[in-house]
């Protein structure tokens, strides 16, 4: 699996990065990499929280590309995520196990990678970022379409709540969201487009989740 370039990325950033964005203190840009179990499973799925708000602290960092592909990988691949704790990492633990034991039964592997909506978050603090890094990362949007066609999920989860569709919507102009049980589409919504696999749904984080239930959902 070829990677993506994420390069071309950081330089447009880096050569639009201002005075006025550098003092809302955005983090590094999330680059995935995906692992060899991803790659060779059968079925891939792809969950997508909200930002980060203290990846590698704020952008740039020194080490650039490689120094971002190893956090990822060592963060997420190699599983030290479940350990920092905190009840999106509770939640994503909980959906991986319960996926894994429903394609059990066909005798079928199942990979994941963590994305986010939002690629680069606020350092030290959790929200979305201003409007000024929300704009200055608008190259991100097609990043992430990019991801999506390099890494072909057969699902797609966000576990980023109905206030953050209209970032979503940002990313994909053709979306729709739709009700697909007894709870509102706020709660619960299937998410159509034609870069999203059929299995796309969209729920609350789960810090609200486990308030609510997490298993009723």
């Amino acid at each position: 699996m070829q990677p993506i370039d994420y390069q071309s990325v950081l330089t447009l950033l880096e050569s639009t990065f201002t005075k006025q964005i550098s003092c809302d203190s955005p983090t590094n840009l999330l680059c995935l990499k995906a692992s060899e179990n991803y790659i060779k499973a059968d079925i891939k799925v792809m969950i997508f929280g909200q930002e980060t708000n203290d990846w590698e602290c704020q952008f740039p960092h020194i080490g650039g590309l490689p120094h971002l592909l190893n956090v990822y990988d060592n963060f997420f691949n190699n599983g030290k995520c479940f350990s920092y704790g905190g009840q999106f990492w509770n939640g994503f633990s909980k959906i991986q196990s319960r996926l894994r034991d429903e394609f059990s039964t066909e005798s079928k592997s199942v990979g994941f990678i963590w994305n986010n909506v939002i690629k680069i978050g606020r350092c030290g603090e959790a929200g979305a970022p201003s409007k000024a890094v929300l704009d200055w990362q608008k190259i991100t949007q097609n990043l992430i379409r990019k991801e999506l066609e390099r890494y072909k999920p057969d699902i797609v989860i966000f576990l980023s709540g109905p206030n953050y569709d209209k970032h979503i919507a940002n990313i994909f102009n053709d979306v729709s969201f739709s009700k697909v049980s007894k709870r509102s589409d706020r709660q619960l919504a299937k998410v159509s487009s034609p870069q999203l696999p059929i299995k796309t749904i969209r729920t609350y984080h789960p810090g609200y989740l486990w308030r609510r239930g997490f298993y009723s959902f």
